[in-house]
């Protein structure tokens, strides 16, 4: 075998491998047996908030997905099964005032689940083959991140200020908001509720 013939073989393992590893960051819901809430990882990983990182309101991302998804319905063959429900909203480099550079939104509709992500790069909308096991969250009444934030301001930012925020990220599932905050001192988790803002818990 040539010379040439070995550097073609070995692009072609180089790029089955980089293949398989991208696989293994698709997405995936779960329930534990025991009835627990289950855990949802969009798969997306989150970057380094820089003061170049562009970020986005809730409430932008929400009207993007529902303009999205009035046209996602209509061009689906798939039968009406009542609206489509989000379970699952996640925020990534999430600044001081609870804007994100892209949100992710998981939703559902009968046996049907889909994911949105909204970015600098516009909103996407894709079907999903997973099955959710979270409840949906009742958008019409929550308080938004931006309020989360407003509401806990002093105990989202009481580490030293020489640390900064670092990167922050949010999840939202069923009734409850979860912030982690990672920087120079750690890695801690704010849980706060989402209907009144109150502190639930906070570990590192």
């Amino acid at each position: 075998m040539t010379s040439g013939h070995h550097a073609i073989l070995i692009i072609l393992i180089i790029l089955s491998f980089v293949m398989i590893a991208g696989c293994s960051f698709l997405p995936f819901t779960g329930i534990n047996t025991d009835g627990q809430k289950g855990s949802i990882d969009v798969g997306f990983s989150e970057g380094l908030l820089t003061p170049e990182t562009t970020t986005f309101r809730f409430d932008e991302a929400m009207s993007v997905f529902s303009r999205q998804i009035a046209e996602y319905g209509n061009t689906t063959e798939q039968k009406a099964d009542g609206p489509w429900q989000i379970h699952y909203i996640h925020g990534m480099d999430v600044d001081p005032t609870g804007n994100a550079g892209r949100w992710v939104f998981v939703a559902g509709r009968g046996d049907s689940t889909l994911l949105f992500s909204y970015d600098k790069y516009g909103g996407t909308i894709r079907p999903w083959s997973e099955t959710l096991h979270v409840s949906p969250i009742p958008v019409d009444t929550i308080l938004t991140p931006p309020e989360i934030f407003s509401r806990n301001h002093a105990i989202i930012f009481s580490q030293p200020q020489n640390s900064g925020p670092g990167r922050m990220e949010l999840k939202l599932t069923g009734s409850t908001y979860a912030l982690t905050i990672t920087n120079s001192s750690g890695m801690r988790t704010l849980e706060f509720d989402a209907s009144t803002g109150a502190l639930n818990g906070a570990h590192d």
